[in-house]
């Protein structure tokens, strides 16, 4: 589903389910909000193109692992200089990471969980076009200054939230 950069869109699933069957669910390059429900796919749940904006108002995000070798799985990328705010949800990432970006910012606020599994032999994986690898298990991975992409990534996060549980990747 294409969100055109043009439109401002509301998904409120409702408690319902939307099944991906490609590597990307949700491409944001206008403004849509996500309200509530079940998104699962194998690879992306949603990607955030150069000036999309995504905000999130909770639900449940399964992203299980591609069937491409290479690949890993993301729940939220954002390639681009998009803005991001996730305010609550549950994501649930299978051999891969919760978010990933690569430009732009992201709002996190209290009330949002990751829940990591391993998958056999996977510890890292690539993510969208880029040629760099991941490591699995992040709940948020930035790249700042790949070379193709955009250069400053702005992280807003909740008052003591686990550094931990942030990575930051060097190509």
């Amino acid at each position: 589903l294409e969100i055109p950069a043009d439109k401002t869109v509301t998904l409120n699933l409702n408690g319902k389910k939307l099944t991906g069957s490609g590597s990307t669910v949700l491409d944001v390059k206008g403004d849509l909000t996500l309200e509530g429900g079940t998104i699962e796919n194998a690879g992306q749940i949603a990607c955030v193109e150069d000036r999309g904006k995504l905000t999130v108002n909770g639900g449940i995000f399964n992203a299980t692992n591609p069937s491409q070798a290479e690949y890993i799985a993301c729940a939220i990328y954002q390639p681009g200089n998009g803005t991001l705010t996730v305010n609550g949800g549950t994501f649930n990432i299978t051999g891969g990471v919760g978010i990933l970006l690569r430009d732009g910012t992201l709002t996190l606020t209290d009330g949002v969980i990751f829940n990591h599994t391993s998958v056999v032999d996977l510890d890292k994986g690539k993510v969208g076009a880029a040629d760099t690898e991941i490591e699995v298990g992040s709940n948020i991975v930035t790249e700042e200054g790949l070379e193709g992409y955009g250069v400053t990534v702005t992280l807003n996060l909740p008052e003591g939230y686990p550094a931990e549980s942030i990575r930051e990747n060097h190509p």
